[in-house]
């Protein structure tokens, strides 16, 4: 430490660390005022303990100059730390490390990255003039073939590699060992036009790597679904390695499906679709029960007159008759009384008192009666022995065999 008295003023001049040049830490009407080396005024140091910090001083080189050099350490800027002084009642700026005097090029040998690529004839560099050396430049590396990228030792792929020159004038990578495969699928496959598929979104420039899909959407019109999957209006197709995609068994599109009731009638069920015609996709038809006094039932839903089926994209009906049963529930056919015997011509009533209708030969339900009148003045002999006790009237009723009990 030098002490220097000038006009009332103390001159304290440091030692810089490394160097042996000073610092002066000015004492001036009790203000600390700091300066560099150069006479050029900074910041003060804070006195006391606390708040002790680091000072960054930015340095550029001069034009044409790339970068500093200290051995193989490069510094871009001068760093002071604050130090106490005077048991803490003072501090002063130290320097911690200073940037060399001047600034050098650094550079690397340009014909390496040539050496490096004639160990390789499937890799070439992109984005260098070939004669830019200099620190920090970097030459990206790239395999030749398209589609193709360094396929590592994980099974990962790496688009391209940029070997950098460094501070130590040598470039990061020497050697490139990762051989180039196949990491696109370039081909896609045509399917036959008769499937009515076509290729969507295809881009020759961006094809799809390994495990990624391209995607064939139906193009056959109207509807547009897979004859599998009526959910459906597309397919997709992987690629594999090898520049290969995966095996495809092509579906196929429709515009629109039929499906056939009369295929499916069986002698107990009928459609009541018109002969010879079929039932369009999303529409239905009716199934019955050929034998009037039977109700068609499906599973556990009441016994109706029709059950409808409606034709689903795989041509088959959502309900088929083999699904479908038929339940005994009427009787028909009634007999009707010829003119001149002892019954009132067509007399016969329904329990509900409305006359039967003998024409449509009107049903029944089990479990129901017919009543058929005798003309005025006679009587039904049935099984009694005394005519007062006859009756003017024959109840029939309806069995469960679907007959009735007798006929009159």
């Amino acid at each position: 430490m030098i002490y220097i008295f000038k006009l009332n003023i103390l001159y304290i001049l440091f030692p810089r660390a490394g160097d042996g040049q000073v610092r002066w830490h000015v004492l001036k009407d009790n203000i600390v005022v700091d300066y560099d080396n150069d006479g050029k005024n900074i910041d003060a140091c804070p006195n006391g303990v606390t708040n002790w910090k680091n000072k960054y001083e930015s340095i550029t080189c001069q034009s044409g100059k790339k970068k500093r050099e200290t051995d193989v350490a490069s510094k871009t800027e001068r760093v002071y730390e604050c130090v106490s002084w005077q048991n803490g009642t003072a501090a002063y700026w130290k320097y911690k490390y200073d940037v060399p005097d001047f600034c050098w090029i650094v550079n690397c040998t340009a014909a390496e990255i040539p050496a490096i690529l004639s160990k390789r004839e499937d890799v070439e560099y992109q984005n260098w003039d070939g004669v830019k050396e200099e620190f920090n430049t970097s030459v990206r590396l790239q395999c030749k073939e398209f589609g193709r990228e360094f396929k590592k030792e994980d099974g990962t792929f790496l688009s391209f590699y940029d070997t950098t020159c460094q501070k130590d004038k040598s470039w990061t990578l020497t050697e490139l060992s990762w051989p180039c495969e196949w990491a696109f699928c370039l081909n896609p496959p045509t399917p036959d036009a008769s499937h009515k598929l076509q290729l969507e979104g295809w881009n020759d420039a961006a094809p799809p790597r390994i495990g990624e899909s391209i995607t064939y959407r139906c193009n056959a019109g109207g509807y547009n679904r897979l004859e599998s999957d009526w959910n459906l209006n597309h397919t997709t197709v992987k690629c594999e390695a090898n520049n290969q995609f995966e095996t495809k068994v092509w579906p196929n599109c429709l515009n629109v499906v039929y499906c056939d009731p009369h295929a499916l009638s069986t002698e107990i069920i009928g459609t009541k679709t018109a002969e010879g015609k079929k039932t369009g996709f999303g529409n239905s038809t009716s199934w019955y029960c050929k034998d009037n006094r039977f109700l068609i039932k499906y599973n556990t839903e009441p016994a109706q007159e029709v059950k409808w089926g409606r034709c689903q994209w795989d041509t088959e009906f959502n309900r088929k008759p083999a699904e479908l049963t038929c339940e005994l529930t009427y009787c028909t056919n009634a007999t009707k009384v010829p003119l001149g015997d002892s019954f009132d011509y067509g007399s016969a009533i329904r329990v509900n008192n409305l006359p039967y209708n003998f024409e449509e030969n009107e049903r029944v339900t089990i479990g129901n009666t017919l009543i058929y009148t005798c003309k005025t003045g006679f009587y039904h002999h049935g099984d009694v022995n005394v005519k007062t006790h006859a009756e003017n009237t024959v109840v029939v009723p309806c069995l469960d065999t679907g007959e009735f009990r007798k006929k009159a």
